[in-house]
């Protein structure tokens, strides 16, 4: 797949690995939708540093345990966009939000882990499919030790929730859009 003038959306690209894949992606002349959380200002550098590769995007706030946030942000990619051609289902709260060993997490924490990963990625799925064409490619990021393993037991909310986000490549597959990288 030629990346030369396609559109992505990351969900989580104001920082860490999210970030690091938007600026890849602009390096190879994509256009790309900055998602945010709660800072701004990290969104708007790593989209002035999208600009400084010669990509364009723009920067946009959403929660995405929520549903209907989820929805308003394929709504402005779509009107900013007009399409999109690469989605990645990056985001996670911040470790307080779910960080519990099995016997301690609260029902918030394990609803916040599965509200963020496997519901917030079947919500994006189901948006961001009608905007892509023949080649379009989704990918949901889990990660091996908690999702697979256990991991740590403190991880307990993430890593059933990363793990159900998985189940969804399995339930899916051979789906020619849908891609799980596990990190």
């Amino acid at each position: 797949m030629s990346l030369d003038g396609k559109y992505a959306l990351i969900t989580g690209s104001s920082r860490g690995i999210g970030r690091g894949i938007a600026l890849k992606l602009a390096a190879n002349h994509v256009n790309v939708a900055v998602h945010y959380f709660q800072n701004k200002a990290a969104a708007n550098d790593t989209l002035a540093e999208i600009r400084k590769l010669g990509s364009e995007g723009f920067v946009v706030q959403a929660d995405v345990s929520r549903p209907e946030q989820i929805e308003a942000l394929f709504n402005r990619v779509e009107m900013q966009f007009g399409k999109l051609d690469i989605f990645v289902s990056n985001a996670r709260p911040e470790v307080p939000a779910f960080f519990q060993p099995p016997m301690e997490v609260s029902l918030e924490q394990w609803d916040t882990a599965f509200d963020t990963q496997a519901k917030a990625f079947l919500v994006g799925v189901r948006q961001a499919a009608p905007l892509m064409g023949a080649g379009g490619r989704i990918f949901a990021l889990t990660y091996a030790q908690g999702s697979r393993t256990g991991g740590l037991q403190p991880w307990a909310g993430m890593a059933s929730a990363k793990a159900a986000l998985e189940s969804l490549r399995f339930a899916t597959s051979p789906s020619p859009w849908l891609n799980v990288a596990s990190l």
